[in-house]
């Protein structure tokens, strides 16, 4: 596998991303005539200093406003395209008033912009499929500040915590660092629901977009163990996604006492000093309640030169064999913390 050239990461920069995208924000928010002579800032500018603030890695919207004008000033109008810099107050009223989806399309814009360019080709994992890792992550909690789409949970103590968790779906390939991602799905609540969203009804939501965007994209969905249910893999399969899921005693019981009951195939690989061990049944029952919806399971063990272990397991409807195996562990890599030294031959 070849890693992306230099004339993809060329494709790939900052500038060459942002001219291909500055249309469909212009397009999408336009800057009325009567404010272009204000010298106040725009939505635009907010939306265009929004992406600085997450470029930049300002670890708030005040060092965001601190920083801006003595260091990033210009920077901000040459590679950002901001005309006037919004100060922290106005970017977050001004970007609190828009809606997530209201921002979608730029994915689709930066997904085909990696298509012509060929870029997605450096992505291909396992028979003509991409790897899409899906993962939630949180960017908001406070026990203080809240708006009315925010997940509520409570303490024991009766304190409550106000949180915004987000779905992240992004493709990915064990020998690439850079990331494609898709639009995230937000987990909030809303008028339509009476307690907290979570993250399986969002991620039905982030894969049912990504098919009607992408009915023709083949690709491996790989998740934590929260997904490792029947109804989820129902989805998947209505789809028309593969799948790499961890596997975890605790909601696959059956599954582990069938895994402990049979014959597994084991197989011993060593390089460098590393140990590698797998075992691996294909044609195993998920549960009780979908005990006709058979999964492949997939034991890794990996022991470096000093002795330290790590330990995975996972469910997937990729073949196994001896052939196949090193191919899902590696595709495995972007759930669940898997650290594995890269091994040559």
């Amino acid at each position: 596998m070849k890693s992306l050239s230099s004339s993809g990461r060329e494709e790939l920069s900052l500038s060459a991303l942002i001219q291909a995208c500055y249309p469909y924000f212009s397009t999408q928010f336009p800057i009325p005539k009567k404010h272009q002579a204000t010298g106040k800032p725009s939505l635009l500018d907010c939306i265009l200093a929004g992406l600085a603030v997450f470029h930049l890695k300002f670890s708030s919207l005040l060092q965001y406003d601190q920083q801006c004008r003595k260091i990033t000033g210009s920077n901000l109008k040459t590679l950002y395209r901001v005309q006037n810099p919004p100060c922290d107050t106005t970017l977050r009223e001004r970007l609190d008033e828009l809606s997530p989806k209201s921002l979608r399309g730029i994915f689709k814009i930066l997904f085909a912009f990696a298509q012509r360019g060929k870029i997605l080709e450096s992505y291909l994992f396992w028979n003509q499929h991409y790897l899409l890792s899906v993962d939630g992550s949180g960017h908001h909690t406070s026990s203080k500040v809240f708006c009315d789409n925010c997940c509520v949970k409570q303490l024991e103590s009766g304190q409550k915590i106000y949180y915004h968790p987000v779905l992240c779906g992004v493709l990915v390939h064990p020998h690439q660092k850079q990331v494609i991602p898709l639009a995230p799905e937000a987990v909030q609540k809303s008028e339509i629901l009476a307690k907290n969203d979570c993250e399986q009804r969002a991620a039905e939501r982030l894969l049912r977009d990504f098919r009607r965007e992408h009915p023709n994209l083949k690709a491996v969905v790989t998740e934590d163990g929260l997904y490792a249910a029947g109804k989820h893999l129902e989805l998947l399969q209505e789809l028309d996604l593969k799948f790499i899921i961890i596997a975890k005693p605790g909601n696959l019981r059956l599954l582990y006492d069938w895994i402990e009951s049979s014959l597994l195939t084991g197989v011993v690989r060593c390089h460098a000093g590393v140990t590698q061990r797998y075992r691996f049944l294909n044609q195993v029952p998920l549960n009780d309640t979908f005990f006709e919806r058979k999964v492949n399971f997939l034991e890794y063990d990996e022991i470096n030169a000093q002795g330290k272990k790590q330990h995975f397991a996972w469910i997937t409807d990729l073949p196994l064999s001896e052939s196949t195996l090193e191919t899902v562990m590696r595709g495995a890599e972007r759930v669940g913390g898997l650290k594995t030294k890269r091994l040559t031959r």
